[in-house]
């Protein structure tokens, strides 16, 4: 069973090592290099991730199974809905259920009746995840270009996941 535990600041530098090892992993392939180098540089680094959880900007949370950090995820939580800003996994630890524990944690422990939707960003070439968000309800609701800052640009779809609509089984 995946224990899932909310991050302080004391855990950004944990987090900031998981994002490197994950993105590279992950994203090869899917991203240049060099957009992944100016990502985990600009904003997953340990700094900015411990400025976010001060500031409340993102609720961290760390992914457990077995006594090991397996991942990571951080919600923002905004007026009428959760944006998910980051779920990421070890590689061998993908396809477990693991991410869909994390939403269904994220749901039962955020959504409320003002909070009526969850919704994400996701690569466009990332065939895998887009895949893994539509088996959860996410519905994508349209293709967006976003700067990303210094010429790099993300191509991204914007999914959304409705409170209710295709709820993760408990």
């Amino acid at each position: 069973m995946v224990k899932i535990t909310k991050a302080s600041e004391t855990d950004a530098q944990l987090i900031s090592q998981l994002a490197d090892e994950i993105w590279r992993e992950h994203y090869d392939g899917i991203l240049k290099q060099e957009v992944i180098d100016y990502v985990l540089g600009n904003f997953q680094t340990e700094q900015n991730i411990a400025d976010q959880i001060s500031r409340q900007e993102l609720t961290y949370f760390l992914m457990h199974l077995n006594d090991e950090v397996v991942g990571y995820s951080g919600i923002e939580i905004k007026d009428d809905e959760l944006f998910l800003s980051k779920l990421y996994l070890k590689q061998k630890f993908r396809g477990l259920g693991i991410a869909k524990e994390t939403l269904s944690f994220i749901e039962e422990n955020y959504l409320n009746d003002k909070k009526k939707s969850i919704s994400l960003y996701v690569s466009n070439n990332n065939e895998k995840s887009i895949e893994a968000y539509k088996k959860m309800g996410f519905e994508i609701q349209e293709e967006v270009e976003r700067d990303l800052g210094q010429g790099f640009v993300g191509y991204d779809y914007f999914m959304k996941k409705e409170v209710g609509k295709n709820s993760i089984d408990k």
